[in-house]
C-alpha cells in the first residue's frame, strides 16, 4: 500500500504512515487525536493504484475503473492488452518530434512566449493562422 502524510489536527504532529486504507485517517501517534491527510513538500514515492477511467469502446455499456488492478483484470479476463505506442515523426526514423522544444534553454528564436490571453485580437489570429499551416 502507498505512504500518506497525516496531520494531527488537535497537535499538529505531522507524520507519514504506511498501509493505510483509502479513505481512512489513523488516530495521531503522539496524542491520539484525528488526522487529516496533507501534502507534504517531499515528492511521493509510490505511485498509487487509483484512477477514474471510463471506457466506452470495449463491451456494449461503458466500463469504469475506479483502479489501475481493476482495469487491468478486466482487460486480462476479456482476452484485451493494454498497449501504449510512442509515435514518432514518419519517415524520420526517429522518436523526436521536430515540434518539442528544450525549455530549459529558453525559447527558440523568434518565438513570441505570451499566451494567447496577452496577445491582441490581430495578433491572435496571426497566432492561429501560423498554427493552422503547421
Amino acid at each position: 500500500m502507498p505512504s500518506y502524510d497525516f496531520k494531527c489536527q488537535e497537535c499538529g504532529d505531522e507524520r507519514e504512515y504506511f498501509s493505510v486504507r483509502i479513505g481512512s485517517a489513523p488516530p495521531c501517534a503522539a496524542c491520539g487525536g484525528p488526522t487529516s491527510k496533507f501534502w507534504s513538500s517531499r515528492f511521493p514515492n509510490v505511485i498509487g493504484d487509483e484512477i477514474d477511467e471510463t471506457i466506452e469502446n470495449l463491451t456494449v455499456q461503458p466500463q469504469h475503473f475506479s483502479s489501475r488492478s481493476e482495469k487491468r483484470q478486466f482487460l486480462a479476463l476479456h482476452g484485451f492488452k493494454e498497449k501504449v505506442r510512442h509515435m514518432g515523426t514518419p519517415g524520420e526514423g526517429s522518436d523526436k518530434s521536430p515540434h518539442t522544444v528544450n525549455w530549459a534553454a529558453g525559447l527558440p528564436a523568434g518565438v513570441d512566449g505570451r499566451p494567447m490571453s496577452m496577445l491582441s485580437p490581430e495578433e491572435q489570429e496571426q497566432r492561429r493562422r501560423e498554427w493552422m499551416a503547421l
